[in-house]
């Protein structure tokens, strides 16, 4: 990748906007939000605004949180670019944003937390699944209730009450669904509630001093989505937030000259970015092998939420 390239294009940017050009290209996790609070403060001549190049599977919702005030408190005007993936606890960084740009492969998850498994080594779970579990198992055997109800009536006729048949039902329902029932434990259950809400609250602060979620948009990221997996692209989030538009020609050619480091999310630290790009050209140490083209080909591990 050619460094003067990256200087140019960003420079362009940055004059338009009056913006510090940023990509983040990280999990998030409070170690990268330290790094992250530590880059921030030690450049020279910040301007207004930010222009964040922003690509990530997620992490911990209170570095999420931290990272976004940080830009929050230092620049009047943050316009967060999704180039590629931006998942779980990135959803909630982007709440940050006054503005968001999007291509046409940009795509946000719902506002979801991972928990990790019980007696599971890496393996991570939606803070929503226990949830739903809890509906389709009301439904199921609420539906199971009144079949029982209805055969009981129909094999009996008048000879059985309906009351009658009622408490049977009750009785076969309970022995169908009781050892499932058993299995949920309420400990965890109020755990996952509790993530959910501090998830919650966290973007609610975001959105607040961001000014650019609609009305109840952070609970329809949080609860509106049957999966951890949904995508979210700029039509679906012009329904969320108020100030969504395509990317300008000039940074259609900063995305285009930094590839897939500004796209493809990676999921270890040492594997990401964070560069401030509009500073390359003052301090003149712009390196090709700091923006790499390509990144490391990894499954990802994409973590949200709060404990891991």
């Amino acid at each position: 990748m050619n460094a003067q390239e990256i200087i140019t294009a960003t420079q362009t940017v940055a004059n338009r906007l009056k913006s510090d050009v940023i990509l983040f290209n990280q999990p998030i996790d409070p170690q990268v939000s330290d790094k992250f609070h530590a880059r921030l403060e030690s450049i020279p001549k910040k301007h207004t605004n930010a222009f964040l190049i922003f690509a990530t599977f997620g992490g911990d919702a209170h570095a999420a949180y931290v990272i976004a005030r940080d830009l929050q408190l230092r620049y009047k005007e943050i316009v967060v670019c999704i180039a590629g993936d931006c998942y779980s606890a990135g959803t909630l960084f982007v709440c940050c944003a006054n503005e968001l740009v999007i291509t046409d492969r940009g795509r946000l998850g719902p506002l979801d937390v991972q928990l990790v498994k019980r007696d599971e080594i890496g393996e991570r779970i939606s803070g929503l699944t226990v949830g739903i579990a809890l509906q389709e198992l009301q439904r199921e055997s609420f539906q199971a209730f009144m079949g029982f109800v209805t055969n009981l009536k129909e094999a009996f006729g008048v000879q059985l009450s309906l009351k009658t048949a009622m408490d049977v039902a009750t009785d076969l329902t309970t022995g169908v669904f009781q050892e499932v029932y058993r299995q949920i434990d309420p400990i965890r259950l109020a755990e996952d509630a509790r993530y959910l809400r501090i998830a919650s609250h966290y973007g609610e602060i975001l959105a607040k001093a961001s000014g650019n979620l609609k009305p109840n948009a952070v609970d329809r990221l949080l609860k509106g989505y049957p999966s951890h997996e949904c995508i979210i692209d700029r039509t679906e989030a012009g329904e969320l937030f108020k100030r969504v538009r395509p990317p300008e020609q000039d940074e259609v050619e900063l995305l285009r000259i930094l590839g897939r480091g500004a796209t493809n999310a990676t999921f270890r630290s040492d594997d990401g970015l964070m560069v401030v790009l509009s500073e390359l050209k003052e301090r003149g140490n712009a390196d090709e092998n700091q923006v790499p083209d390509k990144l490391p080909k990894r499954k990802p591990e994409r973590v949200s939420g709060n404990k891991s």
